[in-house]
């Protein structure tokens, strides 16, 4: 992967160029720095943003391939053990996997098209344009809970639990989507090459499986299932031990880890982002540290 470095400092967000459609400019007071009139240019960019992500076509086949696992499902019951599954980390895979590419090509589509010098002339600054984005992950995290709540829902008037999920269990999953997203914004921050984002999915899937056959290793990967594989796959054999809310604190540790990844390339003060940078690395260590059983 050629190009390691600030690939964004003028990077990602709206253009004017004939040859992609142009993402919304608003002048921003001028002297202020999150002023109010910064916060709605930063929600309208978001909602852009949110749009974009929603929409790809990647994006729509990841969400088309739950709903197909889902409905397979509530059609055939296949046991508690996958009723839990569906709650707690099918959502990790799809889309979860397909959002870490999407993110990519969304944050990069302006450099892609050719449009940096532009970009660099916009009150709209790269930093205001990568929040943007950021904000649109966690939208589609709340995206990723309702359809979470709406299955978790189904499955108890179908009474297909043995144990139901926690709170915590429910929200894992759309943990993952927002880090989904915000890996691949940090990877077209600091990566020109067109196939960073390929190599950082593939590192993605052979981490996880390599840490799921270290022994408590399936803690520290980003899909992980409670529920216990029992003598047949059907069967329930109960939860994996460990703290489900940790858990999630990991996770969003993570997530915060990869904001403030991105943050740092387009950010004319770094040492605030390298601080918070730390606090996010000690916040993570501590909930991988707590848990474990």
């Amino acid at each position: 992967m050629t190009g390691l470095g600030p690939a964004a400092g003028a990077d990602a967000g709206g253009t004017a160029a004939a040859t992609s459609s142009p993402s919304p400019v608003v002048p921003l007071p001028a002297g202020r720095r999150m002023s109010l009139g910064s916060a709605v240019v930063l929600t309208r960019l978001a909602v852009q943003e949110l749009r974009r992500i929603v929409l790809h076509p990647i994006s729509l086949a990841g969400w088309g391939l739950l709903a197909f696992e889902v409905v397979q499902t509530f059609v055939r019951d296949e046991g508690p053990r996958v009723a839990f599954t569906t709650i707690d980390s099918l959502l990790t895979f799809d889309p979860g996997v397909m959002l870490i590419l999407v993110g990519n090509l969304v944050a990069s589509r302006d450099r892609r098209a050719g449009s940096e010098e532009l970009l660099a002339s916009l009150p709209s600054g790269p930093v205001l344009r990568t929040l943007a984005l950021q904000v649109a992950a966690v939208a589609t995290a709340v995206i990723g809970l309702v359809v979470v709540l709406a299955i978790h829902v189904v499955h108890l008037l179908l009474g297909r639990y043995e144990q139901a999920p926690s709170a915590w269990h429910l929200l894992q999953a759309p943990v993952t989507l927002a880090g989904a997203v915000l890996l691949g914004v940090l990877v077209a921050r600091w990566f020109r090459a067109r196939t960073a984002a390929a190599v950082v999915i593939a590192a993605v899937v052979v981490g996880n499986i390599a840490v799921h056959a270290v022994e408590d290793g399936e803690y520290f990967g980003p899909m992980m299932s409670w529920a216990r594989w029992g003598t047949y796959p059907e069967n329930w054999a109960g939860t994996v031990p460990g703290s489900v809310g940790w858990h999630v604190g990991y996770l969003v540790g993570l997530c915060a880890m990869a904001a403030l990844g991105a943050l740092l390339v387009v950010a004319r003060r770094r040492v605030p982002v390298l601080l918070g940078g730390l606090v996010a690395v000690g916040f993570t260590v501590l909930c991988g540290w707590a848990q474990l059983p």
